[in-house]
Parts: structure tokens; C-alpha cells; sequence
């Protein structure tokens, strides 16, 4: 342990003229910092020395202290010392980091190790390419200036990335994240990591024959995780322990691929025995390939009984698309040996494995976020949650991920809403050019389905429909907007609610619904007399899947007019086929699964008004006599109203701004369309609850 002088620095870093001080110090080693000479004055065996030079070691302490240790060994006292020359040295570890509190992060704040965003101590020529670690707690962090890596971490943060093509990652927590300027990739919650594959080992008594990459999941799972390899052997001999035949036995490695330039990937495996690589689009499509020797499948084949061979296929990629990637192995009896390539169009090949273009798994973190991409062509990711993307100028891609997304779209941009009730609302940014507008709703985790919002530029007449049957994979379809771009969507659906002229019960008798205010009280079939809320309206085209439905009164018990209310408004239905099909003896139906051409039918017109009525939870109501229901705040409900009402109505029920659940379940239970038809088929047998 060796004992030296404490060298004070005047910032933090080792500079000429830093006071060196006594008393003479033992301590432990870190790392030798490198020879210099301090200037001392004071004595030593029995002499007087003024401003000396003489050499000496820098170390840096287990303490995080930096001490001078003399070549010539202790003096005697000192009156005063200082550092004359010194090897390069900072204490900056280069990472600018936060605390556990709510901290700002910006160019004014330096962390504990000295380290100050766009003070020359990140990467990059002028180093301010920096990384920040915000840490715990609610934390706000503007980058600036270089190509920056943000990591917001747990807490409700907001992160700025500034100017430069910065990675911004929120972390858990609902935060908000800016990209700024520059091509950013922005992440909601945790990002993926690169090189990661989830991984999947399975025993399953395999024989000698080809073909049985497909049998894995026919057998047992013994265990799973994360690997950065594909160590097969590994994976399985820490999974089984010492049970199952050694040699049996089947490994699934799953991640996400992001391509990084559109054409013809050439992917590889060699395998034994057999191997395949499948890749799906983001709705789980598996995506088709050309296979080494000719034929087309939707999977890589190398899947033999055999020795280690190489076998390829090729397939083509979109630039930004996110796929998911997976690569099966099995072996029966043999070497148990898998290893993969894959080639870009540009020409360029790597290990699959730890290919840049595997950016591992999604994030099991989860918090609803907002995500704005600002100037650039920017990489948005909401991950879990129900999350908010908004691409700004340039050519975007989002993705929602899962949960209930609003994604705001403008020239150039490519959205993909994955899971849950999404909603697409077009802009207008007057951006140079009309590059195409994609938009792709996802068919899985929804409940009503995804929403797009036209701009005042567009109505449904303007459409063209390529798929008017929401029940089989949604409606689809392409419109011009007046600049010239052209909107492409597919997997859409909407929702929208009652008209003028209605008569609402309330406690001065049945009043027109365009007449009712806050405050006024209506009749309910559960709550007597409650208050009104919210009242609110959209005007839309009454065309298409926005027309209106005509209820004719003989259909609805109780009613004394016909109604005319929208698709996806909800009627309440009661009887004993109720309680025998569903086990509630009141359920409530949507008038378009009433249809039935004659007695409730679609009455298409040029526009038309429907009015939202909120009360303080879901009830039901009633309308012209008829027992319906009032406006209930799911995400979708909500998504399907024009913004400045939707503002009123969160002035009304400011809880719901955070989380629109709080707002609590439906009334009674609501009927999917094939649900709706088992009613139907014995129509005479039900009859609509007054």
C-alpha cells in the first residue's frame, strides 16, 4: 500500500498547478496514472527547499482520490506544493448521470463524477456526443447539441434529444420523448437489445427422417431465457440438468429484425441436424422465401437429417419495417451444431446471431408514453402501454406496439398501430412534397378495433375501398388528399355516437338531445334521475362505415319513433336467450349487428351529427322510449371525437386524461357481431328492454 501526498483538483480533471497537500496518506491502488513532477516548498532532512522540482508517480485511489507519491520519498513538511507537469487524466467516466431524485439534466448540470452535457467529455469530434443515465425519479433531460444516447430509466421522465440523430430511450414510467432535430429512434419504455434472442429448449423424441423443425412444441419445455449465441449444446445441457436422452431435442431462438435498406436478404444456416429461419411482418404473417436449389416456402429450409451442412434462402425486406425473426434447431443423434449468416443487398454479411440488424427482443417494460419525433426521419417506439406517437416533419415510421395508441401522421410517414384500438389521425404539416402516408391497423389484442381520423381535407366519399368488411381483416384502402399525397390503410375500424332530434327521458319528460346541457337530469334504468356530465357532438359524412343505422319502433320495445343513431351504438337487449346464451339476462347489442335490410337498415346520407352523452359512469338510458345506452369513455370512444370536445370532456372528467379505465366497465355485456347473429336466428323469441 503506498503512501503519498492528496493532489486537490481544481475541477476534474489532473491540471498544472492543482495543490498537492499533506499529510502524507496511505492507500489503496486503482490504476497507476502515469509519471510527472510536482513544485514544493518546505524541509527535509534538516533542509530548507523553496519551489523544487522533482519527479514523481500519479495514482488514482480505490477512493477516487489522485495522489502524488515522490520518487525521493516523503519530505519532511510542507508549506506549500502544487502539480508542475502530469500524464492526461479526468475523473468524467464520460457518462453524464442522474440521481434517484427528480433531477434537470441539462447543459447547466454536472453529475458527480464532473461530467456536463456538451462539455467536451462525451464522444464524437467536439464531445458532445454524449450519454446520460437520468437514473430514478421524474427527470427532465435536453441533450443538445451531437448525436446523443438518452436513457430516461425508471420514473415519469421527459427526455429532449436537441439537435444530431439521437437514441432516446424512456425507460418505465408514462414519459414524454422529443426527439428534436436530426433522424432520431425514439423508444417509449426500455429499448431492445442488440444481439439478443429469446430462446425456447424442448425434449422431444426426434427420429431419423427430414422435416420435423416444425414438430419442437410437440414436445416438452425443460426451459427458456435470453442468449446472445446460438450455443445450442449450452442452452440445452443448463436446461436439462442431467434428465432426457442427450441427443433429443429442439431449440427455438426468437427476436425482432430491423432492416436497415430495402431489396433481397440472403440468410444462411448450418445445422445439424435440421435448422429453418422464418420472419413475419408485423401482423405475424410469415413472409415467403426462395429457397437454395429453387422452390418457394414461407420459411429458410435446412431442415434435414444430417450432418453439418449449409443450406440458404432469400428474402425481401422493407428499410424501418420491424420484423420478428425465428431460427429452429433439432437435433436427433450427432454433432448438434448451428451457426447462421445473413448477406444485405448492399453485400455486406454477418453472424446472425449478433447481426446489427437483431435488435433483440421487445421490452417487457410498460408505461403510456408520449413519443414526438419533431424535424427528421425519425424511428418511433411506444412498446407496452397505451402510448402516443407523433411523427412530425419527415419521413417516420411508428410503431404502437401493444396496447391502445393514438399515432398522428403527416407526409412520408409509415405507422403500424400492432395490438390493441389504435388511432390514426391524419395532418397536414405543409411539408415540401406529398410522399406516401402508409397506415396498418393489426389485427390482434383488439376489442372494437383501430380508428382512422380523416383531416377536413378528406371525406369518405373520397375513398376507395378495397375491403368494406371490418369483420374479415378489417377495411382498407387508399384516398388523395388535396396536396397530392396519397394515404394507403388497411385494418381499420371506427366508432361514432346519437342525432339531433332524439328525445332523451329526463326529468322534465322526453327533450331533444341538442337541447340538453351539463347539469340536466336524465332517467336511468339502474340510478333513477342523474346528472349530465358531458354533452358533446361530431359531424361526419354519413357514408359508408360512418352512415347511420335506421331502427324502425316496432323492432325496439317501448319505442314510440324510429331511431337513427350510429353503427356502433348500443341497444339493450333482454330476454331469457340472453341469460341462456351469456349468462346476463340483459346484454347490450350494437344497432349495426341488427341489420337486417328491412326493419333496421343502413340510411347512408351526405353528413350527419351524433351526439355524446356522459354521465358520472356508464348507464343506461333511454331514447324515444327505447333502452339504450349513454357514452362510455373507452379509448376508442374517446379517439372517435373531434379533439376540442374531447377537451371538454376532459375538463369534465379530468381523471380520465391519465387513464380513460378509470372510468370503469360497461353497464352490461357487450355482444360481438357473431354473438349478435345467435339473437337474430330467433328473432321472434327476444324482444329489446324498454
Amino acid at each position: 500500500m503506498p503512501d503519498g501526498y492528496l493532489v486537490q483538483l481544481g475541477d476534474t480533471s489532473l491540471d498544472p498547478n492543482d495543490s498537492i497537500v499533506d499529510p502524507l496518506t496511505s492507500f489503496t491502488t486503482d490504476t497507476i496514472i502515469g509519471t510527472g513532477d510536482w513544485i514544493w516548498s518546505g524541509t527535509w532532512n534538516g533542509q530548507t527547499f523553496t519551489n523544487t522540482s522533482a519527479p514523481g508517480v500519479y495514482y488514482l485511489a480505490t477512493n477516487d482520490n489522485v495522489y502524488f507519491v515522490p520518487d525521493y520519498g516523503p519530505v519532511n513538511t510542507i508549506t506549500s506544493a502544487s502539480v508542475e507537469t502530469a500524464p492526461s487524466f479526468s475523473t468524467n467516466d464520460g457518462i453524464v448521470s442522474g440521481t434517484a431524485g427528480d433531477d434537470i439534466i441539462d447543459d447547466t448540470y454536472t453529475d458527480s463524477d464532473g461530467d456536463v452535457i456538451d462539455g467536451g467529455d462525451g464522444t464524437g469530434p467536439a464531445g458532445n456526443e454524449d450519454l446520460v443515465e437520468a437514473g430514478d425519479g421524474n427527470d427532465s433531460v435536453a441533450s443538445g447539441l451531437g448525436n446523443d444516447t438518452v436513457y430516461g430509466e425508471a420514473g415519469m421522465d421527459t427526455l429532449d434529444g436537441g439537435d444530431g440523430d439521437d437514441l432516446l430511450i424512456g425507460g418505465s414510467g408514462n414519459d414524454s420523448v422529443l426527439g428534436g432535430d436530426g433522424n432520431d429512434t425514439l423508444y417509449g419504455d426500455d429499448a431492445p437489445q442488440q444481439g439478443q434472442w429469446d430462446y425456447q429448449v424442448f425434449n422431444y423424441d426426434f427420429d431419423s427422417s427430414n422435416f420435423q423443425a416444425f414438430d419442437i412444441e410437440n414436445g416438452t419445455l425443460v426451459g427458456d431465457g435470453q442468449t446472445d449465441e446460438f450455443d445450442s449444446t449450452t442452452l440445452v445441457n443448463d436446461a436439462r440438468g442431467t434428465t432426457g436422452d442427450p441427443n433429443d431435442f429442439g431449440v427455438i431462438y426468437s427476436s425482432q429484425l430491423l432492416a436497415s435498406e430495402d431489396g433481397t436478404y440472403t440468410f444462411s444456416t448450418t445445422s445439424d441436424d435440421g435448422s429453418t429461419i422464418q420472419i413475419f411482418d408485423e401482423n405475424g404473417t410469415p413472409l415467403t422465401w426462395t429457397n437454395q436449389g429453387g422452390g418457394t416456402a414461407d420459411f429458410m429450409d435446412n431442415d434435414r437429417h444430417q450432418a453439418a451442412t449449409s443450406r440458404s434462402g432469400e428474402v425481401t425486406l422493407e428499410a424501418g419495417r420491424l420484423y420478428t425473426i425465428e431460427v429452429r434447431h433439432w437435433e436427433n443423434l450427432g454433432g448438434q451444431e448451428i451457426s447462421g449468416t445473413v448477406t444485405s443487398p448492399s453485400g455486406t454479411t454477418e453472424n446472425l446471431a449478433d447481426s446489427a440488424l437483431v435488435i433483440g427482443p421487445e421490452s417487457n417494460a410498460v408505461g403510456d408514453d408520449v413519443i414526438d419525433g419533431g424535424a427528421g426521419d425519425d424511428l418511433l417506439f411506444g412498446n407496452g402501454g397505451n402510448d402516443t406517437l407523433i411523427g412530425g416533419t419527415g419521413a417516420d415510421t411508428l410503431y404502437g406496439g401493444l396496447g391502445d395508441d393514438e399515432m398522428y401522421l403527416a407526409e412520408g410517414d409509415v405507422a403500424f398501430g400492432g395490438d390493441g384500438d389504435d388511432l390514426f389521425v391524419l395532418g397536414n404539416l405543409n411539408e415540401i412534397g406529398s410522399s406516401t402516408i402508409t397506415i396498418t391497423g393489426g389485427e390482434t389484442g383488439e376489442t372494437n378495433g383501430d380508428t382512422l381520423q380523416l383531416n377536413a381535407e378528406v371525406t369518405p366519399d373520397d375513398i376507395t375501398f378495397t375491403n368494406t368488411d371490418d369483420a374479415a381483416g378489417g377495411l382498407s384502402g387508399t384516398f388523395t388528399m388535396t396536396d397530392g399525397t396519397v394515404v394507403n390503410f388497411s385494418e381499420i375500424e371506427n366508432i361514432i355516437c346519437f342525432t339531433p332530434g332524439t328525445r332523451i327521458l329526463t326529468e322534465h319528460g322526453d327533450r331533444a338531445i341538442e337541447t340538453l346541457r351539463a347539469g340536466d337530469r336524465v332517467l336511468t334504468r339502474d340510478r333513477g334521475l342523474q346528472p349530465i356530465r358531458w354533452i358533446g357532438h361530431s359531424t361526419v359524412e354519413g357514408q359508408g362505415k360512418f352512415a347511420p343505422i335506421a331502427i324502425n319502433s316496432n323492432v325496439l320495445d317501448g319505442a314510440r319513433r324510429p331511431l337513427l343513431v350510429s353503427p356502433q351504438h348500443r341497444m339493450l337487449f333482454s330476454g331469457y336467450k340472453a341469460e341462456l346464451l351469456f349468462g346476463d339476462p340483459e346484454v347490450l347489442v350494437a344497432a349495426k349487428h341488427l341489420v337486417d335490410g328491412r326493419a333496421v337498415r343502413v340510411a347512408p346520407r351526405r353528413r350527419v351529427t351524433y351526439f355524446h352523452l356522459m354521465l358520472d359512469r356508464h348507464e343506461v338510458i333511454f331514447a324515444e322510449g327505447a333502452a339504450t345506452e349513454s357514452f362510455h369513455a373507452n379509448d376508442l370512444g374517446v379517439a372517435a371525437i373531434a379533439q376540442p370536445a374531447r377537451e371538454e370532456m376532459f375538463n369534465a372528467f379530468p381523471h380520465l386524461r391519465a387513464d380513460l379505465n378509470a372510468y370503469g366497465d360497461t353497464v352490461r355485456q357487450c355482444l360481438k357481431a357473431h354473438e349478435a347473429r345467435l339473437l337474430l336466428e330467433s328473432k321472434n323469441s327476444f324482444a329489446l328492454a324498454a
